[in-house]
């Protein structure tokens, strides 16, 4: 498999990765059917940190991430693979626009 040069690549930096964690935790909440202030009050948080964690300016502890996935019932495995998904577009697409 040839490995591309590090120019051609996507940006994966944490900012990127931290967007792509909120909107899937967001997508999760939603169709859990669950507000933000209830996963703040459940998470114990301060109003507003759910909302700070889904437009990725905070980066929540792994263990907060799976109490949100047991809170909205899912899998931690069902949200990370989500993750990977979004994460495998955006290379996708990224790789079609450096090609063309």
């Amino acid at each position: 498999m040839p490995v591309e040069h590090a120019a051609t690549m996507p940006d994966h930096s944490d900012e990127v990765q931290l967007k792509i964690l909120g909107e899937q935790l967001k997508i999760q909440r939603e169709k859990a059917g669950k507000t933000q202030l209830q996963a703040d009050e459940k998470l114990d948080k301060k109003s507003g940190w759910i909302a700070d964690v889904e437009a990725g300016k905070i980066d929540p502890w792994i263990t907060e991430v799976v109490f949100l996935c047991r809170f909205y019932k899912i899998e931690p495995t069902v949200l990370f693979k989500s993750i990977q998904r979004s994460s495998d577009k955006i290379m996708k697409q990224h790789k079609k626009d450096v090609m063309n």
